[in-house]
């Protein structure tokens, strides 16, 4: 479990290969399945209007909305997709 997020007084973590859970009464339930947060590191969740965001190490940024995993549509897109985020932990 490479860290956890919390989010709105909700914990989130990722199990790569399986996908985003939050705790819920102190057990762990699958919220996200998608294939690209099962292969692809997350380095950040937080919350935009109320939807929930899932920021990558590597293939940008996506929003959670109706049970769907879609990429985040903003103007510096071609950007973030080129970059890589480096996380430090002291």
């Amino acid at each position: 479990m490479p860290k956890l997020f919390k989010v709105d007084g909700d914990i989130y973590f990722q199990k790569i290969g399986e996908g985003i859970f939050k705790i819920e009464n102190g057990q762990p339930v699958l919220v996200v399945d998608n294939p690209i947060v099962q292969d692809n590191i997350l380095v950040n969740i937080f919350k935009i209007k109320d939807e929930l965001l899932f920021q990558t190490q590597e293939v940008g940024i996506y929003k959670f909305k109706n049970s769907k995993l879609l990429l985040w549509e903003v103007a510096s897109n071609k950007i973030i997709s080129k970059l890589s985020v480096i996380v430090v932990f002291n």
